[in-house]
């Protein structure tokens, strides 16, 4: 995508563009996915999180500023929601 490209698109995500976002799920859920196979070496769990990046993305769009690209927001997301997993994994191998 084109700086303007993204502009265009997240002003119309801002807007509640379900479009927009069909558009952002279809450019990045790839990248985003592979991303979390990485990190995670569990393809199911990946599957799991990228949904979750997603649905976090699109409940925070107003927050996006677009100091970076979609790419770069919904990667630093999936980074979250995967330490976030990580993190409650632990507390609950903890617990028992």
């Amino acid at each position: 995508m084109s700086g303007a490209d993204d502009q265009r698109l997240l002003r119309d995500l801002r807007a509640g563009g379900r479009e927009a976002c069909a558009e952002l799920v279809h450019a990045q859920y790839q990248a985003v996915y592979r991303f979390l196979v990485h990190l995670t070496r569990d393809a199911h769990r990946a599957v799991d999180l990228t949904q979750e990046t997603f649905a976090a993305a699109w409940q925070n769009v107003a927050s996006f500023e677009g100091r970076s690209t979609p790419s770069t927001w919904l990667h630093r997301i999936a980074y979250t929601k995967f330490v976030d997993a990580r993190r409650a994994e632990r507390r609950a191998a903890g617990s028992r």
